[in-house]
């Protein structure tokens, strides 16, 4: 009697993970082959067997049921079984720094998990503002299944010109801002006695809703659903580049009022002790009239530039070139427009005015600060390479600059407005406090720009700094019980406030998975994945990282090591993708040799990212295998 199995002795669970090793037991005749299956059905891997047998193979493709086979020639099929395999965002390094590092963010921002009940059904969020809970999005798209559930239910409320409301709250809630901004920046759901409002100085919202759409497909893959959310899309950027509040016709260019940066309040004086009432302070703070003074803003257009790329590969994807070509076309525009109108030669003017600003800062020039936005412009793609390369240089020269009197270069601005700003003194908050969101950012640009070591830095300052704040409680509790791990702090170290913790958190998540790790999706449920280890950055010899979505089963896994002696690097990598492009960081001044799948060549490029060595390969899936580099 021919038969197979798997045999689970020892085995604590009945699931396996991918690049798990599956022992199969049986009996065959003379001549007989295992092979297996993937949760897709497609055939990954072999092993010849005869009579007793017991083989191990490594488990690998798409998640689900694999069904395991005996097969001959004569015969045909002669006994199957299955097992179950499934698989969880992870990293594990040598010595535990990235991995610990990373299960202790992921834990921070599951705790901020909340969700409303909105007419019977429920709405997921992180933090329940479109701006922030995208923000989130860069860590819990790696375990929520509800990804974009926020910004799918904000754009069912969008305005019939385009424009979508920023937050929900208690319809109670600030309701001066209801009497000062007017109907059209708000709307009352009395059924669940919540409001949604936008406030009107805010210039990002549409191309963050976008952002979250996209990111939600990319979890999915469910074209159908992204196609009948498109049109809002379209409609969102329509509205942006016609308002004219929003719009500025001699730029072609996206114009907000003077805030720091993305920031929602506006210059209004240096305090705010010239204020009255909290209609004042809602008028002074947010709002925008016909008279308000506006500039241009470089964050607001590469986020514009980023929303249409992402709509244009909504379109490609559903055969729309056209469509697709119209909004390449819109990109491009934004990019030649900004770097026209907003780089100064080393980075991007904070503000280019629209119309001035009478404003005495004490010498500071307020349209020359380095503001935040610089590290989102490189990862949203508006610059070309020379440009982020430039961007992450001033930072790097400012870490020295500033050394002795301020411990990380992360900086919301420099220089900031040492007489205040609308309230915010000079060090604190987003006038001058160093912003952790700033790290993962300017950490995932670098590991892109040829800048590994400097990103890996980064993320080991962070790791420090978040070890500090947990074991010595020095930034307080969550709620009383947790420690607590900032996003902002002043520069000799001491928390700030002002920003949501989690959204820091999930920047450095980024940083750490789509940069150190290298892994990112080329489509959607990681069908195009491009696996980019720059683990030698770090000094790290061994590492595995696996990057699944909480929303689908598609996921991509690598376990890597390095042999300096052998000078060999070795990847064991599979996924549930059709295409893995590799680019695989070598050692500093090395050069691929050779290039192997299970011993068998593989045709490679060596090529530079500044002065990075990298080898380039693609293989095509179902992958399971094991990858050497000669170098």
């Amino acid at each position: 009697m021919h038969r197979v199995s798997v045999d689970l002795t020892g085995r604590d669970r009945a699931v396996f993970e991918p690049l798990e090793t599956v022992s199969l037991t049986g009996s065959a005749p003379e001549e007989a082959t295992v092979e297996l299956r993937d949760g897709l059905g497609r055939h990954y891997a072999s092993a010849d067997v005869s009579g007793k047998f017991t083989v191990d193979m490594t488990v690998g493709g798409a998640l689900g049921h694999h069904r395991v086979t005996l097969v001959n020639e004569d015969e045909g099929l002669l006994a199957d079984t299955c097992f179950r395999t499934d698989a969880r965002t992870a990293i594990r390094s040598q010595e535990g720094r990235f991995g610990d590092m990373w299960l202790r963010l992921e834990a921070m921002v599951r705790r901020s998990r909340s969700m409303y009940v909105l007419h019977g059904k429920p709405m997921t969020c992180y933090v329940p503002w479109v701006r922030d809970d995208v923000h989130v999005m860069k860590a819990f798209k790696y375990w929520e299944p509800e990804t974009g559930s926020l910004p799918d239910h904000f754009l069912k409320l969008q305005r019939p010109d385009g424009m979508i409301f920023d937050y929900i709250r208690p319809a109670g809630f600030a309701t001066e801002r209801m009497e000062v901004f007017g109907e059209r920046f708000y709307e009352v759901d009395e059924a669940e006695d919540v409001r949604y409002d936008r406030l009107p100085v805010e210039a990002d919202v549409e191309y963050l809703l976008i952002e979250g759409i996209y990111t939600a497909w990319q979890a999915t893959g469910d074209d159908a659903w992204m196609a009948r959310r498109l049109p809002g899309c379209e409609k969102a950027i329509d509205y942006v580049m016609n308002d004219p509040m929003r719009w500025s016709e001699e730029h072609g260019l996206v114009k907000r009022a003077y805030t720091i940066d993305t920031w929602d309040f506006k210059f209004f004086g240096f305090d705010r002790e010239h204020l009255e009432t909290e209609a004042d302070v809602q008028d002074a703070v947010f709002n925008v009239h016909p008279n308000t003074p506006m500039c241009i803003m470089h964050g607001d257009n590469s986020g514009m530039y980023q929303a249409c790329r992402q709509v244009a590969r909504m379109h490609e994807a559903l055969g729309h070139e056209e469509r697709a070509a119209e909004y390449d076309r819109k990109a491009d525009q934004f990019r030649r427009r900004t770097n026209e109108h907003c780089w100064n030669g080393r980075y991007y003017d904070h503000w280019v005015p629209v119309t001035p600003l009478e404003m005495d800062q004490g010498g500071v020039d307020g349209c020359k600060v380095l503001s935040l936005s610089n590290p989102y412009d490189m990862n949203r793609g508006l610059p070309e390479h020379d440009k982020c390369v430039s961007i992450i240089e001033e930072y790097m020269r400012l870490r020295e600059e500033l050394k002795e009197t301020h411990f990380a270069e992360w900086l919301s601005v420099h220089p900031c407005w040492p007489k205040g700003f609308s309230g915010i003194e000079a060090g604190t908050y987003v006038n001058g406090g160093i912003i952790i969101i700033v790290a993962g950012e300017l950490a995932r640009a670098a590991f892109h720009h040829g800048f590994e070591e400097y990103g890996a830095d980064i993320l080991s300052r962070v790791r420090d700094l978040m070890y500090e704040q947990l074991e010595s409680r020095k930034g307080g509790s969550d709620r009383g019980r947790r420690p607590r791990f900032h996003c902002t702090y002043e520069p000799d170290g001491t928390p700030s406030h002002g920003i949501p913790d989690n959204w820091a958190q999930a920047a450095v998540m980024s940083a750490m998975m789509e940069g150190l790790c290298g892994l990112r999706d080329g489509s959607t449920r990681y069908r195009h994945a491009l696996v980019e280890p720059r683990w030698a950055a770090a000094g790290v010899q061994e590492a595995a990282a696996t990057a699944r979505y909480g929303a689908s089963d598609g996921y991509v896994a690598y376990e890597f090591e390095h042999e300096p002696e052998a000078r060999t690097l070795t990847l064991h990598a599979t996924g549930s993708g059709q295409r893995f492009d590799f680019r695989v960081l070598l050692p500093e001044g090395a050069k691929a040799k050779a290039v192997s799948k299970n011993g068998e060549a593989v045709d490679f490029a060596n090529t530079e990212v500044e002065d990075s060595p990298y080898v380039e390969f693609t293989l095509d899936g179902p992958l399971c295998g094991t990858i050497e580099i000669a170098y």
